[in-house]
């Protein structure tokens, strides 16, 4: 559930309730599997907002634990020391390499998407140092 929250807030989901997540069992025996993967976040990467209004560490709406990405965020610190979180670093290229292919209809769109999620790795990133 952490990882999920952290997910949701550097792709600054929006939409993330209780209807899309869910559990896996063993159709046979019931036994618990684990988590389903990520699905459904349309609602995320600032689906709502001109490109120039994106700001990347804004608080914006977050769903199903609190009611702002930063209050769901502190719900989820602990997580953050499980993840390698250094993995993301430098990746703002191949990142904008996928958006550039989405042909958003902004002209700027896809590196300022880029920049956004750069700036949020960047954030999660100082969170560890500071909660170490």
């Amino acid at each position: 559930m952490q990882q999920m929250m952290l997910l949701d807030y550097l792709i600054c989901n929006q939409d993330r309730h209780f209807g899309n997540f869910g559990a896996i069992r063993d159709a046979v025996t019931l036994e618990w599997v684990g988590f389903a993967p990520i699905f459904d976040s349309g609602t995320s990467l600032w689906f709502d907002q001109y490109a120039s209004k994106i700001k990347a560490l804004a608080d914006a709406p977050a769903k199903p634990f609190a009611a702002t990405q930063q209050a769901q965020l502190a719900l989820a610190k602990d997580g953050l020391q499980t993840l390698n979180l250094s993995a993301l670093n430098g990746r703002k290229d191949e990142v904008l390499a996928i958006f550039e292919q989405a042909h958003f209809g902004e002209p700027d769109r896809a590196n300022i998407l880029a920049d956004a999620l750069a700036a949020r790795c960047e954030f999660l990133q100082k969170e560890v140092l500071i909660s170490k």
